[in-house]
């Protein structure tokens, strides 16, 4: 019997084309789309950047992300901003799906965080401030005369002028309410709490009551002859210095007016 034999060579042939082919239709694919999104998503970080810096595209070098971060696809624009004052974080967002208006009132559906590295001192950022020129220093302000309390002077009690000090000293701004005059506070009462070396204002100070209703006081009335009577007598009013008030004599109920002077010390008229 005759047999039909191949020959050898076109065997081998054949047999290597065989592999070849098998090899070729399994050949992995892996890592080519992850790699992908990740490359498009530096390259539009770094178009954004350069804008902003003002520098070309390679110039502006993103660190490497996590090997375990997942760079996924996003069907819209991409949203980038700075979101701290250094500027060096780029905060990527896949903005949600609707409106834009709608959109921007969700969560994205993702977002991630780039380091950007080796940010030139000199760069000039967007809506960064300019310094302003220096101004010329103003001019010191001229002495003028003050009022200074030499002691701690309490809420409630009368200033006596031995308690003051009248100096000559600058002043900033145009302070119209400052006191100069230590007689005009004679017999006067401090509205709150000064402690010492303050500047005394008029808002520091009142009128105080110097005959109090229901107190007893002294009346002092002249008479013919230069002769002086002193009468002690009851206040009807309270009265402060210059006032005039009305008295009543607790002995004989009589009315006398007079002109407050001092601490309980009235002048007849």
């Amino acid at each position: 019997m005759q047999m039909l034999c191949r020959p050898f060579k076109t065997l081998r042939l054949a047999s290597l084309g065989w592999s070849w082919v098998v090899v070729f239709a399994f050949q992995p694919a892996a890592g080519w789309g992850a790699e992908s999104h990740q490359e498009q998503l530096f390259n539009q970080v770094r178009e954004w950047e350069a804008q902003n810096r003002h520098l070309p595209p390679e110039q502006i070098d993103i660190a490497a992300l996590d090997p375990r971060v997942q760079v996924q696809t996003c069907p819209r624009e991409l949203l980038m901003d700075h979101p701290f004052v250094s500027q060096e974080t780029v905060r990527v967002r896949c903005p949600a799906e609707g409106s834009s208006k709608s959109a921007q009132n969700r969560p994205p559906m993702w977002q991630l965080y780039l380091q950007i590295n080796n940010v030139p001192s000199t760069v000039a950022r967007v809506n960064q401030p300019v310094a302003a020129p220096d101004k010329p220093a103003a001019p010191a302000p001229a002495p003028r005369p003050v009022l200074i309390a030499k002691q701690t002077l309490t809420r409630g009690s009368r200033i006596d002028p031995a308690m003051l000090q009248e100096a000559m000293q600058p002043v900033v701004g145009a302070d119209n309410q400052l006191l100069t005059n230590a007689k005009d506070l004679e017999l006067a009462e401090v509205t709150r709490d000064i402690p010492p070396g303050s500047l005394l204002h008029t808002y520091d100070v009142k009128r105080s009551v110097l005959v109090k209703q229901g107190q007893s006081a002294l009346l002092s009335i002249s008479t013919a002859g230069a002769f002086q009577v002193t009468v002690q007598a009851e206040a009807q009013q309270d009265g402060y210095l210059g006032d005039q008030i009305r008295l009543k004599n607790a002995d004989s109920g009589r009315i006398f007016y007079g002109v407050v002077t001092g601490p309980n010390v009235l002048r007849g008229l």
